[in-house]
C-alpha cells in the first residue's frame, strides 16, 4: 500500500504543479484528490509517533530491565527463526512485568497508538477506493 501512496501523491503534485487540477471535470473527485495530501499526512504522522514510542519508549524501558529483545529480530533467512532467548523462558521477568504500573502504562499507550493509526490506515483505504472508484467510472 505504502507504493501506491507515493505513487498517488506524486500523481496529484504533478497535477498541481503543472497546473492541470482543473482538467478533473468530477467536482468530488477535485475534492478527494485535493485532501488526499492531509489522510496521507495523517498517516505518516502515526507511525512517525508509533516509531517513536518504540524506540523512544518501549526499547529503553525493556532494555533497562535487561528483557531479551532477540527473538523479535532472529531470522536468518526467510522462515527459518534462530533460536535465543525468550521473555516467555523467565516466569519471573514476566510476573515483574505485569505487576508494574510503568509496563502496563505503555502497553496501554501503545495499544491506544496502534488502534488510532489503523483507523487512519481504514480512512486511506476508503479514500482509495473512492477515488479509484470514481476514477473508473469517469472513463
Amino acid at each position: 500500500m505504502g507504493m501506491f501512496l507515493n505513487q498517488l501523491g506524486g500523481l496529484l503534485d504533478a497535477l498541481v504543479s503543472a497546473n492541470r487540477f482543473e482538467l478533473i471535470s468530477d467536482l468530488q473527485l477535485r475534492t478527494r484528490l485535493a485532501n488526499w495530501g492531509a489522510v496521507f499526512a495523517e498517516v505518516q504522522d502515526d507511525e512517525e509517533n508509533n516509531r517513536k514510542l518504540v524506540f523512544d519508549r518501549i526499547f529503553p524501558y525493556l532494555m533497562r530491565w535487561h528483557i531479551p529483545l532477540s527473538r523479535a529480530y532472529s531470522y536468518e533467512k526467510a522462515g527459518d527463526l534462530i533460536l535465543t532467548r525468550s521473555l516467555a523462558s523467565d516466569a519471573g521477568d514476566v510476573s515483574r512485568l505485569l505487576s508494574d504500573p510503568e509496563c502496563m502504562a505503555l502497553c496501554e499507550l501503545r495499544y491506544s497508538f496502534l488502534s488510532h493509526t489503523s483507523g487512519e490506515y481504514q480512512l486511506a483505504l476508503d479514500t482509495i477506493d473512492e477515488i479509484l472508484d470514481a476514477l473508473n467510472n469517469a472513463g
